[in-house]
C-alpha cells in the first residue's frame, strides 16, 4: 500500500509541475479529440445506415413498379395477340371455304395434280429434299397423283393461315421483349 501511496504522491507532484501541466493537458486534448472522433463516427454510421436504408426502400418500390409495369405489357401483349390470331383462323376458316368457288369440280377433273408437285409440297412442309419422298406407289412425277386441285388449294390455304399465325406469334414476341426491355431499362426515378 505505502509503493501505491510513494507513486500517487509523486505523480500528482509531476503533473504540478510545468511538464506535467502540459502533459496533462495533451492527455485532456487527445482525449477531447477521441471522444470527437466516436461520436463523428457513430453519428456517420448511423447516417449511412438511414440512407442506405432509404435507397432499399426507393428501391423496392422501384422494382414493385416495374413489375406492375411488366404485367400491364404482357398482359396488353397477350390481348392482341388473342385478337390477331383469332382474326388469321377466320381469314383461314374463310379461304378454305371459298376454295370450291374458285376451283370448280370441272378444274379438278380438268387438271391433275401431278406427283411430283405432291412429292414438292410434303418435302417443303418437312423441310426435305424432295428426292428423299418417293411415292409410295413408285410412280412417276408427271403422272397423275390422284390429289384434286381443290384439296391442293385447301391445303395451301391452311399451310399459310399456319404461317401467318406463326409469323404474327413472332411479332407479338418480340414488341413484348422490347417494350419489357424498354420497362426494365428505364432510369429508376429520384
Amino acid at each position: 500500500m505505502g509503493a501505491l501511496l510513494s507513486i500517487l504522491v509523486g505523480g500528482w507532484k509531476f503533473f504540478t509541475g510545468p511538464m506535467g501541466r502540459w502533459v496533462a493537458l495533451a492527455a485532456a486534448v487527445l482525449a477531447l479529440l477521441a471522444g470527437v472522433h466516436h461520436h463523428g463516427v457513430t453519428q456517420g454510421r448511423d447516417r449511412e445506415k438511414a440512407a442506405q436504408a432509404a435507397r432499399m426502400e426507393r428501391a423496392r418500390k422501384d422494382v414493385v413498379r416495374r413489375e406492375a409495369k411488366a404485367d400491364a405489357i404482357t398482359a396488353d401483349v397477350g390481348k392482341k395477340s388473342e385478337t390477331r390470331q383469332a382474326e388469321i383462323r377466320w381469314r383461314t376458316i374463310t379461304t378454305i371455304r371459298e376454295v370450291p368457288v374458285y376451283v370448280r369440280p370441272e378444274t379438278d377433273r380438268r387438271y391433275p395434280i401431278p406427283v411430283g408437285l405432291v412429292r414438292v409440297h410434303d418435302a417443303a412442309a418437312r423441310g426435305l429434299d424432295p428426292s428423299v419422298v418417293p411415292d409410295p406407289a413408285g410412280r412417276p412425277d408427271d403422272a397423275p397423283s390422284g390429289v384434286a386441285a381443290s384439296a391442293l388449294g385447301e391445303t395451301l390455304a391452311a399451310n399459310y393461315g399456319s404461317c401467318l399465325a406463326d409469323l404474327e406469334r413472332f411479332r407479338d414476341l418480340q414488341s413484348w421483349v422490347d417494350q419489357q426491355k424498354a420497362a426494365w431499362d428505364a432510369p429508376a426515378p429520384r
